[in-house]
């Protein structure tokens, strides 16, 4: 099957290649692919949060943001992150959890990017 509906795919096939410019850049199952090249994002409200650089001194953060209350930070693994957030004392409350989407693995191993609009 080929497709450039991400989230069908992820959803049926049991096997992936990703192909860029006419070359495979990667394959595997789904969850291997989505394990290996795209970040978690763990998000939350702090209650005392630190400055916003040093969200991204925290085991494993690649990137932070900050909107508003909410505190989003993606990393590779996030045990450790989690722990550690939960024994800090910034008030740690209202946590999600994603995992990365297909999407965001064909997207990495790519390099391209979604067009942003900004309102």
């Amino acid at each position: 099957m080929t497709t450039h509906h991400l989230d069908e795919a992820d959803a049926v096939a049991d096997h992936i290649a990703v192909v860029a410019r006419g070359q495979v850049v990667a394959e595997g199952t789904p969850e291997r692919l989505k394990a290996q090249t795209a970040l978690r994002t763990v998000s939350f409200r702090a209650a005392n949060a630190p400055a916003e650089q040093e969200w991204l001194t925290l085991p494993g953060v690649e990137k932070a943001e900050c909107n508003g209350e909410r505190i989003r930070l993606y990393a590779q693994e996030t045990d450790v992150l989690l722990f550690t957030l939960m024994q800090s004392e910034w008030g740690i409350s209202d946590i999600d959890i994603q995992s990365a989407s297909l999407e965001d693995t064909f997207l990495s191993l790519t390099g391209t990017h979604k067009p942003t609009i900004i309102r």
